[in-house]
C-alpha cells in the first residue's frame, strides 16, 4: 500500500509540474543591475548544488551508516536462528533441512516476515525507474532530437521531429525533462534506500 501512494503520488507530480513548465516563465530582471542579476545567478547554482548534495549524502549515510549495517547483520543472524529453531523442532539436521520442499519454503516464509517490506520496496522503486524512465527519455529524444531521413537521392538530412514556438518553450521542456528524470530517480532512491 506504501508504494501504491508513492507511485501516485509522484505520477502526480509529474503531471501538476508538466502543466507548470508547458508555460512560458518570464522572469522581469529589467529593474536589477548586472552585478545583482550574477549575484542571482550564483545563488541559484549554489541551491542547486546543496539540493543535489543532499540527496547524495541521504544515499551515501544509508549505505555507510554502522547501525544500518548492524541492523542488516542482526535480520541474517535471526534469519538463521529461526531455520535453527525450525529444524530442531522438526528433529533434522540444520544443514538438511534445505534439501527438502518444506525446508526452501519455510526458509521463504522466514525471509519475508523478516524483509519482505524491504525486498517489496527494492523490487518497486526499480521497477518503477525502470517503467517511467524510458518514457522520459523517449519524450526528450521526440522533442529535443533530430529524426535522420535519407532522400531518394542519397542525401541524408536531420529533421526536427518537433518544432517549439520559441527557444523559451524548448528550454522550458528541457528543463522539465530533466526535473522529471532527476525526481524520478529521487523517488526511486527513497523508496529502495529509505
Amino acid at each position: 500500500m506504501r508504494f501504491k501512494g508513492i507511485f501516485v503520488a509522484s505520477i502526480l507530480a509529474l503531471v501538476f509540474s508538466s502543466a507548470a513548465f508547458a508555460q512560458e516563465v518570464q522572469v522581469d530582471t529589467s529593474g536589477l543591475s548586472n552585478e545583482q542579476k550574477a549575484q542571482l545567478v550564483l545563488q541559484a547554482e549554489k541551491m542547486k548544488k546543496e539540493s543535489e548534495k543532499g540527496v547524495v549524502d541521504k544515499v551515501t549515510e544509508n549505505l555507510t551508516n554502522p547501525n544500518k549495517l548492524n541492523e542488516w547483520v542482526e535480520l541474517g543472524k535471526n534469519a538463521g536462528l529461526a531455520l535453527t529453531a525450525m529444524a530442531k523442532e522438526l528433529g533434522v539436521a540444520s544443514d538438511q533441512i534445505l534439501k527438502s520442499d518444506t525446508g526452501k519454503i519455510a526458509m521463504a516464509l522466514i525471509i519475508w516476515k523478516i524483509m519482505g517490506r524491504d525486498i517489496v520496496d527494492l523490487i518497486g522503486g526499480v521497477a518503477m525507474w525502470f517503467v517511467i524512465a524510458p518514457i522520459i527519455l523517449w519524450s526528450f529524444h521526440f522533442f529535443h532530437m533530430t529524426k535522420r531521413e535519407k532522400s531518394k537521392e542519397g542525401v541524408v538530412r536531420y529533421n526536427k521531429r518537433y518544432e517549439f514556438q520559441s527557444n523559451e518553450a524548448r528550454n522550458a521542456s528541457a528543463i522539465f525533462h530533466a526535473l522529471s528524470f532527476f525526481t524520478l530517480t529521487f523517488l526511486t532512491a527513497v523508496i529502495v534506500f529509505g
